[in-house]
């Protein structure tokens, strides 16, 4: 890492696109924040943060000196801070923010880590990186340590911004520092779930988040965001696990970013088909979804009189409820809460089908429950079975549910889709011509003769109106039980 800053690195020619036509503002003009520790670092710079006096002013006067946007950045927002974005390209901004406090140093003692403690001061003829809390040895060390325990306090996001960059740099947290965030982590439970949301994604986005998410659970800040989660902490499972139900999820966190690390030995052809399903907001709520697949197991923890063991029944809708309530917190979209809740409904389902003795029938009735989800309801249960462990499984089960897992994606991009997209070959109006009334009874009729023409047991609309009235002459047939109901109505 360099000692120093060359200001005429190709890193900052952008921001002296910006500057060389202006005066410098009184007081000067600094570089600060995660800029300095990204240059020291030989990181391409993604964001140009400067502070100064009157930087209303100064804003205003970049904006007109090149045609580009002025707009301030919230009411509230403290100290003031404006946005200058380039006219051309929506990419290229700056950040320009009022000096707080009387001088630079005080100014960087309102900062959250020391990495991130460092300025740059632009209005001399050379470099010089001001440093007041020795962030420049952290960044050398790859270590978080904050710039006072008082950071967090201030600000409680802090802390998750610090397992964020934790998990982006691969650095360690100081030990201090982490016992000062298990002191203030209660605090985050005032955060507004969107900034909490937006951390928690970056955290997820990277590939070894499962270091970070697993010290977030030791200084009681993931059980803040998550509180459904505490209860999983000493949950005893039955003979096909190993861990209790924490750590049984954690693992399967870890499995699941091991496959996604080396993803061609395990998918091969289907790779990219993999990757590209996962972009955008997809690969992050798919690893929450991971981690809290069983949340619903101990409030349904029963004992099997017989046997013994532990038992779960239900643990799967009680847990997708449970993200659901999870998701609302976080102020998620509803596409992406009901991404969230639908991955840990149905992982259950997934883990039957992946099974060789699964049906054609059940396995594309599965397909279509699942719609666009099926490589990461997948990757949810392959996680999740290679994390169990314990006595009770096969040896082989794993390897047995991943040729399954793989079939199933297989079939999901290729046959099945075309089978899934075909046009039904009747509708409701033909039921009800056949004498049916609309209600729950015709949609489930839909789906057996929807489910017959998957499987090719009937090929055409006369084949499925022959297999719909006979099965409408067999509820006919069937006489009322004392509540009205027919009998083979409730099988349907």
């Amino acid at each position: 890492m360099p000692d120093h800053i060359d200001l005429s690195s190709r890193s900052l020619a952008k921001l002296f696109a910006w500057l060389d036509p202006l005066p410098m503002p009184p007081g000067g003009l600094f570089l600060v924040g995660g800029s300095i520790r990204d240059l020291l670092m030989g990181r391409p710079l993604k964001d140009l943060d400067l502070i100064c006096r009157n930087a209303l002013a100064f804003a205003r006067l970049t904006a007109e000196t090149h045609g580009a946007c002025f707009v301030p950045l919230g009411r509230d927002h403290d100290p003031p801070s404006f946005r200058v974005v380039h006219a051309q390209d929506h990419e290229n901004f700056l950040d320009i923010t009022e000096l707080a406090g009387p001088n630079i140093s005080a100014d960087l003692a309102r900062r959250d880590f020391t990495a991130n403690a460092l300025a740059l001061r632009l209005d001399i003829s050379g470099p010089e990186v001001i440093d007041p809390f020795h962030g420049a040895d952290d960044i050398r060390k790859g270590l978080l340590r904050h710039v006072k325990p008082s950071a967090f306090q201030n600000d409680p996001l802090r802390i998750l911004r610090g397992f964020r960059l934790r998990a982006q740099l691969n650095w360690n947290i100081e030990p201090n520092t982490l016992q000062t965030m298990a002191a203030v982590a209660p605090m985050l439970a005032g955060t507004a779930g969107e900034r909490a949301a937006a951390e928690l994604r970056l955290i997820l986005e990277c590939p070894a988040a499962h270091q970070a998410v697993g010290e977030m659970m030791q200084v009681g800040a993931l059980e803040v965001l998550f509180p459904e989660m505490s209860a999983m902490r000493g949950c005893a499972q039955n003979r096909y696990h190993h861990l209790d139900v924490l750590d049984h999820c954690l693992a399967a966190l870890r499995n699941c970013e091991a496959m996604l690390a080396e993803p061609t030995a395990l998918f091969k052809d289907l790779t990219a088909a993999v990757l590209a399903d996962l972009s955008g907001w997809r690969l992050p709520w798919l690893k929450l979804a991971v981690l809290l697949h069983d949340v619903g197991k101990p409030g349904t923890c029963g004992l099997n009189p017989r046997t013994g063991q532990a038992t779960f029944y239900g643990h799967d809708a009680l847990g997708a409820r449970m993200a659901g309530e999870a998701a609302r917190r976080l102020r998620l979209s509803a596409a992406q809460g009901a991404f969230l809740a639908g991955l840990i409904r149905h992982h259950l389902h997934v883990g039957a089908m992946l099974a060789p003795q699964a049906t054609e029938k059940a396995r594309l009735r599965l397909l279509r429950r699942l719609g666009p989800d099926v490589i990461p309801a997948t990757l949810l249960c392959l996680a999740d079975t290679q994390a169990a462990r314990g006595p009770a499984n096969a040896p082989d089960h794993y390897q047995i549910t991943q040729e399954q897992g793989i079939r199933l994606i297989l079939d999901s991009l290729g046959r099945a889709e075309k089978i899934l997209a075909a046009p039904a070959l009747i509708s409701g109006h033909d039921l009800i011509r056949l004498g049916m009334e609309p209600g729950p009874k015709l949609g489930r009729m839909l789906k057996i003769v929807r489910e017959a023409q998957d499987v090719g047991e009937i090929k055409d609309r006369q084949e499925a109106l022959r297999l719909a009235k006979k099965i409408v002459g067999q509820i006919s047939m069937t006489p009322s039980d004392a509540s009205g109901s027919r009998k083979s109505g409730k099988q349907l």
